[in-house]
């Protein structure tokens, strides 16, 4: 959300959290992916189910 809505770099979200800058990339790559997953199964289900 950092990184999206208030462009924010990966330094500054780390910086600001406490964090790694390796962590922030790393929980954004994985909530990425998760959103991918959500959107796949949602899409499929309004094509294959006509929800």
């Amino acid at each position: 959300m950092l990184s999206r809505f208030d462009n924010l770099s990966n330094q500054e979200i780390a910086e600001k959290l406490g964090i790694s800058k390796r962590t922030v990339e790393n929980q954004i790559t994985i909530a990425l992916k998760a959103l991918r997953v959500s959107i796949k199964l949602v899409l499929y289900s309004i094509i294959f189910l006509n929800l």
